[in-house]
């Protein structure tokens, strides 16, 4: 998460540093009503989205599911 933020500032993205991992998940809005993380967030920070029970992933070749 230090690197991601770090990244963020260097390129101009991100106008804070680094406060604690829940506020930067807050602000980039990957965390649900409850504090569950969102699938966005799971993509974006676990090492293996895969492995993350609550979450069913597909790549699709068009805007419709019958490709």
């Amino acid at each position: 998460m230090r690197d991601f933020v770090e990244l963020g500032l260097q390129a101009g993205r991100v106008n804070d540093g680094f406060t604690n991992v829940s506020d930067i998940l807050r602000r980039l809005g990957v965390i649900a009503p409850d504090g569950a993380l969102t699938n966005a967030a799971t993509v974006a920070f676990y090492k293996a989205p895969s492995a993350y029970p609550g979450m069913k992933l597909g790549l699709l070749a068009g805007n419709d599911k019958l490709d």
